[in-house]
């Protein structure tokens, strides 16, 4: 086991590490990345194994001199005087009675050939020939070929409370000239399916010989793209995730577990009379909960900036559909959406039921 080193030596490890696998960085720009992996490591999250390899695991030594092992985020681990731990525990079980943990599936990457059966990122989708192709629907680029970010093939995957058991799930998403680099995303209509596109093959057809193939696929000509090759993708077992600070609900879920556990009548979070001065060890407590970051299906998301469904418009939208992280795997760049992000897309559970996927919401955000 290492004796451990100051978080400025990581943090220029780390940095070394990125500019050596990505040579559009800038020393300034991998740094910026660098203290952003960083952050994901001490609040425990699934960055830890990239930087891990990056920096050959062991312990490593924070500002106050303890020592942080790098391993498994454990879900609620909290540092706190056991009459804080008691109002946790009470907390965390109100709060679940309020917003259920959700079965989760984490998708794990392997850069490789895949074939167009496989749960993957980028490659080419299956996809029947008597099918038109999606592109976007109207606007400046109507017409324009939608390009392909993922598939799930539920066939192969862990069966999932309230996902299909069998079909496989696609997602597309941007095209060429996007002078904006939105990736399809649209902030006046997140589910208008105008420049991304989610598409259900309830059946599979096994023929290959009516499916597109590699010399069918549109080509494009613009290659900032989030997925940087093709990658197969492979599934833990299912876990029922709790939910955590960055679902949008979450803050009305601890003031209303808060205020009738303890009979306060709280009714913000933050400033003079909120959460965070009323019981400030408490509050540091619930919100140093980890965001479970990682590509995967079900559970609860995670944002870099803030939760698109606090709009009314989209409130029903519960179910996390499928979450594509920023990955690397300490060497090579995966996934990368904008500056270390994350995309998201969401559905109510009425549709989810009725195998809908007309009314999908998509958002990506960045640090």
């Amino acid at each position: 086991m290492n004796e451990g080193f100051d978080v400025n030596e990581l943090l220029g490890r780390i940095t070394e590490k990125l500019l050596e696998s990505d040579s559009r960085l800038t020393e300034e720009s991998a740094c910026e990345k660098a203290k952003t992996l960083l952050k994901g490591l001490i609040g425990g999250s699934e960055n830890i194994s990239a930087l891990a390899d990056a920096v050959g695991g062991g312990e490593y030594k924070l500002p106050d001199g303890s020592l942080l092992q790098v391993g498994p985020p454990s879900e609620r681990k909290t540092d706190v005087s056991p009459e804080t731990r008691e109002k946790l525990d009470r907390m965390f079980v109100k709060i679940d009675g309020l917003i259920p943990p959700a079965e989760t599936v984490r998708l794990r990457l392997s850069r490789g050939k895949t074939t167009v059966f496989d749960s993957k990122m980028g490659g080419v989708p299956y996809f029947p020939r008597e099918m038109p192709y999606p592109t976007v629907r109207k606007g400046a680029h109507a017409g324009k070929p939608l390009r392909f970010l993922a598939q799930l093939n539920f066939g192969e995957l862990p069966k999932t409370e309230g996902f299909p058991s069998e079909g496989i799930l696609q997602f597309f998403a941007g095209f060429d000239d996007d002078e904006y680099y939105m990736i399809g995303m649209d902030f006046d209509d997140g589910c208008g399916q105008n420049g991304f596109r989610v598409i259900y093959h309830e059946s599979v057809i096994d023929d290959v010989n009516r499916l597109l193939g590699k010399d069918d696929m549109p080509v494009f000509h613009d290659t900032d793209f989030p997925v940087k090759g093709e990658f197969l993708l492979t599934a833990d077992d299912p876990v029922k995730m709790p939910v955590t600070p960055c679902e949008c609900r979450f803050d009305a879920a601890v003031l209303r577990s808060y205020n009738e556990l303890f009979g306060a009548e709280i009714t913000k979070i933050y400033d003079d009379g909120g959460l965070s001065r009323a019981d400030e060890a408490l509050y540091d407590a619930l919100y140093g909960t980890c965001c479970t970051q990682g590509t995967r299906m079900g559970g609860y998301p995670y944002f870099t900036q803030s939760d698109p469904r606090y709009k009314d418009t989209y409130s029903r939208h519960t179910v996390l559909l499928f979450q594509s992280d920023t990955e690397w795997n300490g060497r090579d760049q995966y996934v990368e959406w904008g500056d270390s992000g994350v995309a998201n897309f969401f559905i109510t559970p009425e549709d989810l039921a009725r195998r809908d996927f007309s009314n999908v919401l998509y958002n990506w955000d960045c640090c």
